[in-house]
């Protein structure tokens, strides 16, 4: 335990000084050098699957279902992030990747270019789970084999969300062995790509909340958290609190269960700003108002079943939290709403 925390500790060290540096000095060619990690992960697993040949057991439709499996709509749609929408993303443009942009018109192959990167490692991704992972396990337990170690390992929803980056590594080294590529390394080389986005994740999020909590002092006229140094402070402190509240450096999972619904909650509502945008300029916005609806249909009604949950479990904290997110969303709306209003009157005027 006392190892665990002092990496924590050594982590958030590092990211103090990672975000505050410019972004050309570390964030731009260590996120270089995971771009190109990435790459030969992607080839790896393309050309393995290509070679292995792995056969997908899972069902099309599960119906199978054990009794504390909850209801697909609307979970399904705040589970599924990354590969598809993400609200964190919508921050990482505005706060990263556009500083790191020559011209205005390089946004369209990076975005692009990001999302079809991102949507290819996640259908890898559920390869290396599903058929990689399940070789894996077959060689443990004898004759179980098939759809009935598929059943057997995912025998219940709580099953389903443990060991993720176990099935994920392990995948991929069965994969690349189809390749010659021993299993060992290349298990090792799969748990380096998955430890190096996550870090990489970590002071990007910390040098997010930094612009934030910096922004709130300009706008409320705090002039001490606009210093860069102060806001990192916050920031890391904030995070180091809630990371070092329980035992095992593991507080941050007592708040994760937010996460999926708040993620795409702010998805939501960075389509609602392209909107606004594309509306004032007089260009075709239904393209992105209406996966915004959507989207913000099923955040809140994710986060209305949630806090039903909350309070029937005395989840006291998940409630307080879940709630001050859920009045914060409707008042976003409703400044939306008003924003939309106004544009479309100064519009219709000659």
């Amino acid at each position: 335990d006392g190892r665990r925390v002092g990496w924590i500790a050594i982590l958030f060290a590092y990211t103090f000084v990672a975000s505050v540096l410019p972004v050309w000095l570390l964030l731009q060619p260590r996120d270089y050098v995971n771009g190109h990690q990435l790459f030969v992960a992607l080839g790896i697993i393309s050309l393995g699957v290509i070679v292995v040949n792995p056969e997908v057991v899972a069902p099309t439709v599960n119906t199978d279902l054990p009794a504390d499996t909850p209801g697909w709509l609307p979970l399904l749609f705040i589970t599924i992030a990354c590969g598809a929408i993400s609200g964190f993303h919508g921050l990482v443009a505005s706060g990263t990747s556009s500083k790191q942009l020559a011209k205005e018109t390089e946004a369209r192959y990076v975005g692009y270019g990001g999302a079809i990167g991102e949507g290819s490692l996640a259908v890898t991704s559920i390869i290396a789970c599903t058929a990689g992972f399940a070789i894996y396990l077959s060689r443990d337990v004898g004759a179980t084999q098939g759809l009935a170690l598929w059943q057997q390992h995912y025998g219940s929803f709580e099953a389903a969300t443990a060991g993720a980056t176990t099935a994920f590594v392990n995948g991929v080294g069965v994969l690349a062995g189809g390749l010659g590529i021993p299993e060992s390394i290349a298990v090792i080389f799969a748990s380096v790509v998955v430890i190096s986005f996550a870090a990489t994740t970590l002071d990007t999020a910390i040098r997010l909340q930094r612009y934030i909590i910096s922004e709130l002092g300009v706008e409320y006229k705090v002039k001490a958290i606009q210093n860069r140094w102060v806001a990192t402070g916050i920031a890391v402190a904030s995070c180091a609190l809630l990371a070092l509240s329980v035992d095992r450096g593991a507080g941050g999972m007592m708040i994760w269960p937010l996460f999926g619904t708040t993620n795409q909650l702010l998805a939501g509502l960075t389509l609602l700003i392209v909107s606004l945008y594309l509306m004032a300029k007089g260009r075709p916005f239904w393209v992105t108002m209406i996966p915004m609806s959507f989207l913000l249909l099923m955040t809140t009604w994710a986060m209305i079943i949630n806090l039903d949950r909350y309070f029937g479990s005395n989840d006291w904290m998940l409630l307080v939290i879940g709630a001050a997110i859920f009045i914060l969303e409707i008042w976003l709306l409703l400044e939306g709403a008003a924003a939309i209003m106004r544009v479309r009157a100064a519009r219709a005027q000659p």
